[in-house]
């Protein structure tokens, strides 16, 4: 990255900067290295290009991003999402509040051909990040996604986990359809902690592991963000931009369902012999990750927002 931080300005514009951070998800996606075997340098991790997301958006809104301030429409986001699944179905990514086991309780990969990998991944209470660190509470995730707070989106820096499944954090997810937003990406987990702050053994293993280590440039230091010591602490190495196309957030969670995702109905059809009163129970949302080399330009934030060529990129589990 060209600078070591990129300052998310909740209350920017989105349809002035294009791509500019004004929201970061408060949710943990893993930096792992290519499977043994692998030649590619490239992330595993299935990309759109910036422009097969535009050109899908562009047939049903005036202007894409929408601006800020601007409610989506359900019926242009149900659009955008089914037009979306029929042309990129294969890379979908499906989150749900689950405790389900993916291979044990349910099937997660969606698609029998080459690419193995899991378009549905479960556990409402894993892989979520506590970015403010002001409390462990609803509240500052919903602030954190409706754009109403601010923070300092800087790599190296460990946060807390924190349990994620909360149904209004699903509803107000609804509110960010229609644009970009910004994932946090980790490549250590360390749940060995000294009075909340990582050991030298994290520390060695986020910067020094052969397999997903990522060296800290000169220079610069390694930040904390401090939560809840209990808890296990993420080191963030990168901020991946991702398009959330759909959001279901079950009935009397603040809402009133949200929209139908075709990427869900397909995970149901896959797997008959789950109860429906499950589907109707469950909070989950779907959407695309975005080739951060295909972004358009911005003056406001660094180049190459998230770099993670050399690495896989999945949900921990």
């Amino acid at each position: 990255m060209d600078e070591d931080f990129l300052e998310v300005k909740t209350t920017a514009g989105a349809g002035c900067f294009l791509y500019q951070p004004s929201v970061v998800l408060p949710i943990a996606w893993s930096c792992r290295p290519p499977a043994a075997g692998s030649d590619s340098l490239e992330c595993d991790i299935l990309k759109l290009d910036y422009e097969d997301v535009a050109n899908i958006a562009d047939d049903y809104l005036p202007t894409f991003p929408i601006p800020d301030g601007v409610e989506p429409d359900p019926g242009d986001s149900d659009a955008i999402s089914d037009a979306l699944f029929a042309s990129y179905a294969t890379n979908i990514y499906i989150v749900m509040d689950s405790e389900f086991i993916c291979g044990e309780d349910i099937e997660c990969d969606l698609f029998e051909d080459e690419i193995d990998r899991n378009q549905l991944e479960s556990g409402g209470n894993r892989g979520w990040l506590n970015l403010i660190a002001s409390s462990s509470g609803t509240g500052w995730m919903l602030d954190l996604i409706y754009g109403t707070t601010t923070m300092n989106a800087r790599v190296h820096t460990w946060y807390s986990g924190i349990n994620g499944n909360r149904p209004p954090v699903y509803n107000a997810l609804s509110t960010r359809l229609d644009e970009i937003v910004w994932i946090p990406v980790f490549n250590w987990v360390c749940d060995d902690l000294e009075n909340g702050e990582p050991t030298e053994a994290c520390m060695y293993g986020a910067h020094s592991d052969p397999n997903v280590g990522v060296p800290l440039p000169d220079g610069m230091e390694d930040s904390v963000v401090t939560g809840n010591p209990a808890t296990p602490v993420y080191h963030v190495v990168a901020f991946a931009p991702f398009f959330p196309s759909c959001v279901h957030y079950a009935p009397g969670s603040g809402g009133g369902g949200g929209g139908h995702c075709p990427g869900f109905t397909l995970a149901m059809s896959i797997n008959p012999d789950i109860k429906k009163s499950f589907w109707k129970s469950v909070n989950y949302f779907e959407g695309y990750f975005v080739d951060p080399e295909t972004l358009p330009p911005s003056e406001d934030i660094a180049q190459g927002g998230a770099d993670m060529g050399h690495y896989t990129i999945s949900l921990t589990r």
